[in-house]
């Protein structure tokens, strides 16, 4: 504990109180309230450490509506991290023993086991064939459990088959072999986008790299993100023993958020035995998009006329640094027409289980997002995260638009992978 206080410490020595964080935050946006935004945030975390402060339910909700977006951080002169210094805060509040029982299960038994995972997927996939998910929007079902509501309207309809049943070990390349390379698949993909993982392993393939499908846990980042370091290290240190990175040439991911926390191995796994992988894993881990810019997509085999827009997802953004990659993609595409949104790298307000646990204030960040994304009619939104995707889609289909959400390897696939139209 001593330990954590003082790494708090330090983070958030320098905060002037200047206001320029304010200036962007989505959580402050939506309340206008001062603990809701860094300043408020690093304010609490001194009351804390001056013991003015004890984790109650008056320090839940500045701990909990961080997104952890990070865009305080872009708009600091000082360089504050406050999404760690929230993190941190997190991690003594689980060690205080104060996390609620209900995220230990997830974060202990749940997330490190893909068998009870895809057997929940699997369950709800049933549900909402015969119509029983229609039951969470129900008066009596949200006054029992209000997060119902919220998981009605963000969840999506679930494939029968989980990509990890549909994908084979190994993919190989059309003609000579370029590269060899790990497809990490990500929770959210496995489960939820399983035709983005097939048009991630095709396009590869077509780009002539030899794609290798291993068995991995989650990547471990919401355990992390809201304290559970412990739980997040044992899920690192399962992905280190599965992965056999000194045999690649690169570790893939097509969600940027497990490309973003695979490179944070380092920042805190303990065990000498396993660091060095990590230093590995970090110098080898791309974001699809990233990868794909630097491999240059050779052979578009159809002109798909169509106006596309694209939502810069935070991990990629502003904790990989890659901020010009998928706009460069997008520019070189035949036949297609790109228009920046006006808010086209501001938070979309999903950020993993927030748009559940924080509803109201998500669904507030939301519309600002989407009456940007409208205002450029186009026919595509094209992002690479998808949690993003997830809550995109929930409020582009109660909005007037027609814009269809694509993962960008599945618009990639269409133009790279499709016959040539004449």
């Amino acid at each position: 504990m001593a330990e954590i206080l003082e790494e708090l410490s330090e983070v958030i020595k320098g905060c002037s109180r200047c206001g320029f964080c304010m200036v962007e935050c989505p959580a402050y946006g939506a309340t206008k309230i001062e603990w809701d935004v860094a300043r408020g945030r690093i304010r609490l975390a001194n009351e804390l450490l001056n013991g003015n402060m004890a984790f109650d339910g008056e320090l839940d909700d500045p701990v909990d509506t961080c997104l952890m977006c990070r865009s305080c951080y872009d708009n600091c002169s000082s360089k504050i991290d406050t999404p760690k210094a929230v993190q941190l805060i997190r991690t003594l509040r689980y060690k205080s023993g104060k996390m609620k029982l209900p995220y230990r299960m997830v974060f202990e038994r749940v997330l490190p086991n893909k068998g009870l995972m895809s057997l929940g997927t699997r369950l709800m996939s049933s549900a909402q064939g015969i119509g029983l998910d229609k039951l969470m929007n129900s008066k009596i079902i949200v006054r029992l459990f209000p997060e119902a509501e919220a998981i009605a309207d963000v969840v999506p309809k679930l494939p029968k088959k989980r990509a990890r049943k549909v994908l084979p070990h190994i993919i190989k390349p059309d003609g000579p072999a370029k590269g060899k390379v790990i497809y990490f698949l990500g929770c959210a993909v496995d489960f939820a986008y399983p035709d983005v993982a097939q048009a991630t392993v095709q396009l590869l393939a077509a780009q002539g790299i030899e794609v290798h499908v291993p068995e991995v846990s989650c990547c471990g980042l919401p355990a992390y993100t809201y304290g559970h370091v412990k739980a997040a290290q044992d899920m690192a240190k399962l992905n280190l023993e599965k992965l056999k990175i000194d045999e690649f040439d690169a570790v893939i991911s097509d969600c940027s958020t497990c490309a973003s926390f695979l490179k944070e191995y380092t920042d805190f796994i303990k065990d000498e035995n396993i660091k060095e992988q990590a230093h590995v894993l970090a110098e080898k881990v791309y974001d699809v998009s990233e990868y794909l810019a630097k491999i240059e997509l050779q052979g578009p085999r159809k002109v798909l006329n169509k106006t596309v827009t694209y939502h810069q997802s935070c991990h990629l953004g502003r904790y990989l640094g890659k901020t010009k990659e998928i706009e460069n993609i997008l520019d070189k595409l035949p036949g297609i027409t790109f228009i920046k949104a006006d808010n086209q790298n501001e938070c979309c307000g999903g950020a993993g289980s927030y748009c559940i646990t924080q509803q109201k204030r998500s669904q507030k960040i939301l519309d600002k997002k989407v009456e940007g994304i409208s205002k450029t009619k186009a026919d595509y939104l094209i992002t690479s995260c998808p949690a993003c995707m997830l809550q995109l889609n929930s409020g582009l289909k109660k909005s007037e638009t027609n814009t269809q959400v694509l993962h960008l390897t599945e618009l990639l696939k269409e133009i790279y992978l499709s016959d040539m139209k004449k």
